[in-house]
């Protein structure tokens, strides 16, 4: 949601303490679904506030969004340079394509898809019927599957759509 892996940590860290501040408000049902629910609400909330009040990023960027100089010390000396380029430029794709969903698809997607929520929970989490639930899915899918269909990889093999959301 928020495109920003630091960012997100904060988020969550804020939604924690607001889950941990409000547990007697926890009403029985799925506790991740509550969780999750409160911690996506403070990231809509960051995302509304962030809009009023724009920032400007410590690390200047090129025109693809890279940051121009990487940091010593988030460099890993075990990762082979190759694989973290492909799998960051996978992820970078996977999410420059989910971004590209409605609202609604994009979290049904996020929750089920990426963060392994099962149907009961997701419904509880976005406070809809778990039919709801399928059907959005569903039509997720089918939108992202159409959008990664001609993709392919060096290889010239197209990419499973389900080993992309891994």
């Amino acid at each position: 949601m928020l495109n920003d892996e630091w960012l997100a940590e904060e988020v969550t860290q804020d939604g924690f303490l607001k889950a941990f501040q409000n547990i007697r408000g926890f009403r029985g049902g799925s506790f991740r679904a509550w969780l999750m629910r409160i911690v996506t609400n403070t990231a809509y909330d960051w995302l509304r506030q962030s809009a009023r009040r724009p920032s400007q990023p410590l690390f200047p960027k090129d025109e693809y969004g890279e940051e121009m100089e990487t940091p010593y010390w988030i460099a890993d000396p075990n990762a082979l340079v190759e694989d973290a380029v492909e799998q960051n430029e996978d992820h970078e794709f996977l999410y420059r394509n989910l971004d590209e969903l409605q609202d609604i698809y994009r979290d049904i997607i996020t929750l089920i898809d990426i963060q392994g929520f099962d149907y009961l929970e997701a419904a509880q989490a976005l406070n809809v019927p778990v039919g709801t639930v399928k059907s959005r899915l569903a039509r997720a899918r089918i939108q992202m599957r159409d959008k990664l269909r001609d993709v392919t990889n060096l290889q010239g093999e197209l990419y499973p759509v389900t080993a992309i959301y891994g």
